[in-house]
């Protein structure tokens, strides 16, 4: 197992783990969208604030943290945030979703990040994900309300 950042030649293989992602989530609600989330990748590999890596099992990508830094919206200190953390089912509970994390965190340090966010949105093993974010130094700052329409 490998992580490294990611590519273009990775666009098709990233979108399928998105998918796979959105299926499991909350959001499965939502029509999923491939080209937007092809074009969001692409704008990402090319935007210096933004990070897109992948944990790799030979050829075969079976993880992505994608995110990004900004400036914040009241000060001029930038912030970093995820779109997503997504490890394949099958492959949850080695190292793969740590050493994406951490990759991250050193990329958004280099980026000159002072808050670095890292969020469960999707519903999806919360208490688990909670867990391994502490395990790694995380602090709980929010929780997240959803009102649907």
């Amino acid at each position: 197992m490998s992580v490294r950042r990611a590519v273009a030649g990775d666009a098709d293989q990233l979108c399928v783990l998105v998918e796979a992602m959105h299926a499991e989530s909350r959001y499965s609600i939502l029509p999923y969208a491939p080209d937007k989330i092809a074009a969001l990748f692409a704008r990402l590999l090319d935007w210096p604030d933004g990070f897109v890596f992948v944990a790799c099992d030979g050829e075969k990508i079976v993880g992505f943290l994608a995110g990004f830094v900004v400036e914040h919206f009241a000060s001029h200190a930038k912030i970093a945030g995820e779109y997503g953390l997504f490890i394949e089912p099958a492959r949850r509970g080695g190292t793969n979703a740590a050493r994406l994390l951490k990759a991250y965190r050193a990329w958004a340090d280099e980026r000159g990040a002072v808050l670095v966010s890292a969020g469960i949105t999707t519903g999806v093993n919360v208490e688990s994900t909670t867990q391994f974010y502490e395990s790694l130094g995380g602090h709980q700052v929010g929780v997240i309300f959803e009102f649907k329409g």
